[in-house]
C-alpha cells in the first residue's frame, strides 16, 4: 500500500509541477501533491512508530539498545544545534523568527476585546524541542539502519566469495556482480556526501564560487542529489530482498555441522520465520528513503515559491469548493480563518524545518548503517 501511495504521490507531484509550469494554476495554491506526501509521510511515521513500540514490548537488549540510541542521538542533536552558523546552518533560526513574528501578528488581529496578548517560545525553547524530536527520529530509525546495514554486508560477503571462487564466472554474472557492488558502496558513501552538502565551508561556499552559481541553484541540485540517492535505493529493494532470503539458506548451511542435534521443526520454524519477516525487512528499507524523498519533493516546491508572497492563496480553488461540497461540515468561517493562518507558515521557516529533517534522517541512517556494516563484517571474520 505504501508503495502504491508513493507512486501515486510521485505522479501528482509530477502532474502539478507541469500544470504550474504551463501556468495552469498559481504556483501559490494549497494543491493536491502537497496532501498526497503528508499523508504519505504520516503512513511511513505510523509505521516506524509501530515497529518502535514492538521492540520495547519485546524487552531486553531491544528496549536497551532504544532507550541508548535515544540518549546518544538527543546528544548529538545538541552538539549540532551548538554549532557554528558558519559552519552548518539550517537557517531554523531566522525562520522560526519568522514564524513567531506571523503568528503574533495574526494572534493580536484576532483576538477579543480585553484578551492578552499572544505569547511564544523562546528559540531556545524551539530548539530543544528540536532537540528531543531528533532523538525520537533516531530511535526510530536505529533498527531499520541497522537492518540495512546488515543486508549491505551480506551483500558484500557474498560479491567476495563469488569473486574468489575457483570457477570463472561469465560476462552477465560478472556484471551483475560489480553493478552490486558499486549499489551497495554507493547507498553506503552517497549519504555521507549529503551530510557534507550542508557544511559550507566544505562544500556550498566551495561550489558556488568554483562554479559561479547562485544559492538558489546550489539548493536545487542539492535537493536533486538526495532525491537520486532515494531512488536507487528504492530500485535496488529487491536486491536487499533477495539478500535477506538467502540467509535461510545460509543459516541451513551452518545447520549441516550441527546435523542429528537440533529438531527440524526448529530448521523450520527459522525458515518460516525468515520468509514471513521479509515484508517488514522491505518496509525497514523503503521507510525512511519514502520519508526523504517525500520531504525532497516538498523542499523542490518550496523553492519555487515566491520569498514575499504567501503560501496559501486566498483564491485557491481547493478552499473555495469546500464550503460548496460540504457547507455542514465547513462554514465560510473557517475558510476565512484558515486563509488567515495562511502567512503563518512562511517559506523559510518550512524549509528550514524540512531540510533540518532531511539533512538528520540521512545522518541517522548513515551513521547507523556504517556501524551496522563494520560490526557484521568484523563479526563474520572472527
Amino acid at each position: 500500500m505504501i508503495v502504491l501511495m508513493s507512486l501515486s504521490s510521485i505522479l501528482i507531484y509530477a502532474v502539478t509541477e507541469v500544470s504550474i509550469y504551463l501556468k495552469f494554476s498559481p504556483v501559490t495554491d494549497l494543491h493536491l501533491s502537497y496532501i498526497w506526501s503528508l499523508v504519505l509521510l504520516l503512513f511511513c511515521t505510523k509505521f516506524l512508530c509501530y515497529m518502535f513500540k514492538v521492540y520495547i514490548q519485546l524487552g531486553g537488549g531491544e528496549r536497551s539498545l532504544c532507550a541508548l540510541s535515544t540518549f546518544l542521538f538527543i546528544v548529538f542533536a545538541l552538539f549540532v544545534s551548538m554549532a557554528d552558523k558558519k559552519s552548518i546552518d539550517f537557517g531554523i533560526d531566522e525562520g522560526y523568527n519568522e514564524f513567531v513574528e506571523e503568528i503574533l501578528k495574526f494572534g493580536n488581529a484576532t483576538k477579543v476585546k480585553g484578551q492578552q496578548d499572544v505569547s511564544m517560545p523562546s528559540v531556545k525553547a524551539f530548539k530543544g524541542f528540536v532537540i528531543v524530536l531528533s532523538g525520537f527520529i533516531g530511535a526510530l530509525l536505529t533498527f531499520p539502519s541497522f537492518r540495512f546495514g546488515a543486508l549491505n554486508s551480506q551483500l558484500l560477503r557474498q560479491t567476495n566469495v563469488i569473486e574468489e571462487s575457483e570457477e570463472k564466472p561469465s560476462y552477465a554474472s560478472s556484471f551483475v556482480e560489480k553493478l552490486t557492488q558499486v549499489l551497495v558502496h554507493f547507498n553506503l558513501i552517497a549519504p555521507l556526501l549529503v551530510i557534507l552538502c550542508w557544511c559550507k565551508p566544505l562544500v556550498q561556499e566551495h561550489i558556488e564560487t568554483q562554479v559561479d552559481i547562485s544559492e538558489k541553484t546550489f539548493n536545487f541540485l542539492r535537493i536533486g542529489f538526495i532525491a537520486l540517492m532515494m531512488l536507487v535505493r528504492l530500485f535496488s529493494i529487491k536486491l536487499y530482498t533477495q539478500t535477506h532470503l538467502d540467509s535461510a539458506k545460509r543459516y541451513l548451511y551452518t545447520l549441516k555441522r550441527e546435523a542429528g542435534r537440533v529438531d527440524h521443526k526448529v530448521i523450520q520454524q527459522k525458515i518460516a520465520y525468515t520468509f514471513q519477516y521479509s515484508s517488514v525487512v522491505v518496509l525497514q528499507i523503503l521507510t525512511p528513503a519514502l520519508i526523504v524523498l517525500q520531504l525532497c519533493l516538498i523542499l523542490m516546491s518550496l523553492q519555487n515559491m515566491p520569498d514575499e508572497m504567501p503560501l496559501i492563496s486566498p483564491s485557491n480553488s481547493i478552499l473555495a469548493g469546500v464550503t460548496d461540497i460540504i457547507p455542514d461540515v465547513v462554514s465560510k468561517s473557517d475558510v476565512t480563518v484558515f486563509q488567515g493562518m495562511r502567512a503563518v507558515l512562511t517559506k523559510n521557516f518550512l524549509t528550514s524545518v524540512a531540510s533540518y529533517v532531511v539533512w538528520w534522517i540521512v545522518s541517522v541512517n548513515a551513521g547507523v548503517s556504517l556501524f551496522s556494516t563494520c560490526y557484521h563484517h568484523v563479526s563474520e571474520q572472527v
